[in-house]
């Protein structure tokens, strides 16, 4: 693979992780709003806080899961440019 491909791997790793962590932080920001209204069915806002929890720590691992990759993948194309830029040198 040339460095266009990986670099276009890497943005397509990082979008997905920007995305995600845009996705929690509204999901974060219902919660925030759930707790200052409040509901009258303490139960059911119980509920839902739990289940809003179990949505964000699912997205926290995928979330972590790319940033990681954009992470390798950002290291690789680094590595790939200077390799290319010390072999013509």
């Amino acid at each position: 693979m040339d460095l266009t491909s990986w670099i276009i791997l890497w943005i397509a790793a990082t979008a997905i992780a920007v995305v995600l962590g845009y996705y929690r932080m509204t999901l974060g920001l219902h919660d925030v709003m759930g707790m200052r209204i409040g509901e009258p069915d303490q139960a059911e806002f119980y509920q839902r806080q739990q289940s809003l929890q179990r949505k964000v720590t699912r997205l926290d691992r995928y979330g972590i899961g790319f940033t990681a990759v954009s992470a390798v993948l950002a290291l690789v194309v680094v590595l790939i440019w200077a390799i290319e830029k010390g072999g013509r040198g």
